[in-house]
């Protein structure tokens, strides 16, 4: 990717999300009452039936849009697909479509 051309953008930039390690999704799920049977992640493919649809989808999804101009995000969504797909050749199916590894929490919880 162009990290020059965006670089500028993200000065001071710190990501609105956190993924906590599993111990930590269990002690705060016990702290909100609900002790967990099994905390565990999986990975699952989040499969988009071709490019406009992946890119539509990171557009909904990416929390840095928020700090580029509206009128680069689309430059800026297809240079992070097409960074994606030179390090991840076999994304692209050959019906055009691209599967993306996605991980998932599984959590099984009572309520006390």
């Amino acid at each position: 990717m162009q990290m020059e051309l965006w670089k500028s953008y993200f000065v001071g930039y710190i990501h609105p999300t956190r993924n906590f390690e599993l111990e930590e999704y269990d002690h705060l799920l016990k702290t909100a009452g609900f002790p967990s049977d099994s905390v565990k992640r999986r990975e699952t493919t989040m499969a988009f039936g071709g490019r406009d649809e992946f890119h539509k989808w990171l557009q909904q999804l990416l929390p840095h849009l928020h700090y580029i101009p509206k009128e680069s995000h689309v430059s800026f969504i297809d240079q992070i697909i097409d960074t994606h797909l030179r390090q991840f050749p076999n994304a692209l199916q050959p019906s055009g479509a691209i599967h993306i590894p996605l991980p998932v929490l599984e959590v099984e919880a009572k309520k006390e």
